[in-house]
């Protein structure tokens, strides 16, 4: 398989350097941010995937269904999901839903938090106000 291919597959893409051989494999925007949402709550904050996703207002539709499609983490998708619809990006609005597996049942990652309703997961309480 050539990198172009494997590359929209996976959603990275290569950069190259006049003077190496070989390219540095980077995540695109789409895939940087699910990997930062599966940091959550161990290894990545909340406020900071939370201010990241601020800035995430061009990611391409097509490939975060792609992504979330073939993400395995049920706790990843949902909050991923959480974060995009706190933001109320034109994205979210072109996503097919229905079409991901998003597990079944409550599922609680943030001790003491409050379950966002939709879908299912809990996140600190300094969401509670936002809306949901």
């Amino acid at each position: 398989e050539g990198l172009a291919s494997v590359s929209k597959r996976l959603g990275v893409t290569a950069f190259r350097f006049s003077d190496l051989e070989l390219p540095l494999i980077l995540s695109t925007p789409e895939r940087a941010s699910l990997e930062i949402v599966d940091e959550l709550p161990n290894h990545e904050s909340w406020e900071a995937v939370t201010e990241t996703f601020g800035g995430l207002v061009n990611l391409r539709p097509a490939l975060v269904m792609k992504l979330l499609k073939a993400c395995n983490s049920i706790k990843t998708k949902r909050l991923f999901l959480v974060q995009a619809e706190l933001h109320g990006h034109s994205w979210v609005k072109h996503l097919k839903l229905k079409d991901l597996d998003l597990g079944e049942g409550k599922r609680q990652i943030f001790q003491g938090g409050v379950l966002h309703p939709t879908y299912l997961v809990t996140v600190p309480k300094v969401n509670h106000g936002s809306g949901f």
